[in-house]
């Protein structure tokens, strides 16, 4: 088994675990603020198993189309929760055009940095965010990856330190976003406190 493998099953054990917690957990129509946090968390869930199915089928381009798009709503996500207040979820909640309610990304990232006194969201995008638009957009970096030069042929060519550095990167920035949502249920008393740790010191590893 190589360490792809090794991080795609310890992915299935990690979303069989949060699956089953997540089913647990009950909101009202009237709590605005936590029903669109449901819909942020079950949107990047869906882009985190798109990704690892994708890479799975060795689908790699369109994975790494989708990492920009896992960020984001991870990104507008925690913002909605923790930055905006009543009247601007109020507003959220009923509106059907999002265009002009989230800021420019880059300050969203430093407005989420200095709310946890961490600097995590601006690193990343100085980091990452050019190659992130560049596989979503169709760009030279996307493109290159469809040429084996070694084996001179046309076909996916990513190697295996690329993508388990993504894997990991994603798992780390979508597990620590979906443990906003499991103390949601912590405080309802429908998970407990061991269900929260267990997914909370869940890690990738690269041997099975």
């Amino acid at each position: 088994m190589n360490r792809i493998e090794a991080y795609m099953k310890c992915n299935r054990e990690f979303l069989e675990k949060l699956e089953a917690a997540l089913t647990k957990i009950e909101i009202s129509d009237g709590e605005q603020r936590k029903m669109l946090l449901v819909g942020f968390v079950r949107n990047a869930l869906t882009h985190y198993m798109s990704i690892n199915l994708l890479i799975e089928n060795k689908l790699y381009n369109s994975a790494f189309a989708l990492v920009r798009v896992l960020f984001e709503g991870v990104v507008r996500g925690r913002y909605m929760y923790h930055i905006f207040d009543d009247t601007a979820i109020s507003k959220m909640y009923a509106s059907k055009d999002w265009g002009k309610i989230f800021g420019y990304f880059g300050d969203m990232c430093q407005t989420l940095d200095t709310y946890y006194s961490e600097d995590f969201f601006v690193k990343t995008k100085d980091l990452a965010w050019d190659m992130m638009n560049d596989y979503t957009h169709t760009g030279v970096n996307q493109i290159a990856h469809n040429f084996n030069e070694a084996q001179s042929k046309i076909e996916a060519d990513f190697s295996e330190a690329l993508i388990c550095d993504t894997l990991k990167s994603n798992f780390e920035v979508f597990k620590t976003f979906v443990i906003l949502f499991l103390e949601v249920g912590l405080d309802q008393g429908n998970i407990t406190k061991e269900e929260l740790e267990e997914i909370f010191h869940f890690d990738l590893k690269q041997e099975v």
